[in-house]
């Protein structure tokens, strides 16, 4: 499991680190969506914890745009 994630601070986390924040929600909706299908598809019990899913998807989601973000300043 990831680093866990501050529901209260991720606002400003997200709107501090990152260059464009509206990538951020795009990113973790498509892979929240996607863990979704695959969970059901191979274990519908895990679906109970959609907060976890939802952490998840947007710890990497937040991960990738600040690789993005560094990448492109280089």
């Amino acid at each position: 499991m990831p680093e866990e994630i501050d529901f209260s601070k991720l606002e400003g986390m997200i709107l501090d680190e990152i260059e464009n924040p509206f990538e951020v929600v795009i990113k973790a909706t498509k892979k929240f969506k996607k863990k979704e299908k695959e969970l059901k598809e191979s274990n519908p019990l895990e679906l109970s914890k959609p907060r976890d899913i939802l952490k998840e998807a947007i710890y990497e989601a937040i991960n990738e745009e600040k690789k993005e973000d560094e990448d492109s300043k280089k």
